[in-house]
């Protein structure tokens, strides 16, 4: 989450890294470590699961777009 307030030390710093308080979603491909970077997209989030329905229902997603606008799922 802030890139500076990382000890400077490898022990502190692996420890300090280690706790999920010190990360935050990233809208990056493989994140940003060590960079600030842009945070999260919410602009699709998953707004409903089901999973393991019993039969005839299959699994599914059901994606929100919070935008005005539309939206690509590609790549």
């Amino acid at each position: 989450m802030d890139p500076s307030a990382a000890p400077l030390s490898a022990a502190d710093k692996s420890t300090f890294l280690g706790s999920a308080d010190h990360w935050r979603p990233s809208s990056e491909f493989h994140g940003s470590p060590g960079y600030a970077g842009p945070g999260p997209d919410r602009r699709i989030v998953i707004n409903e699961v089901l999973s393991a329905p019993a039969a005839p229902d299959l699994d599914f997603i059901e994606l929100f777009n919070s935008s005005a606008s539309p939206q690509s799922l590609g790549g």
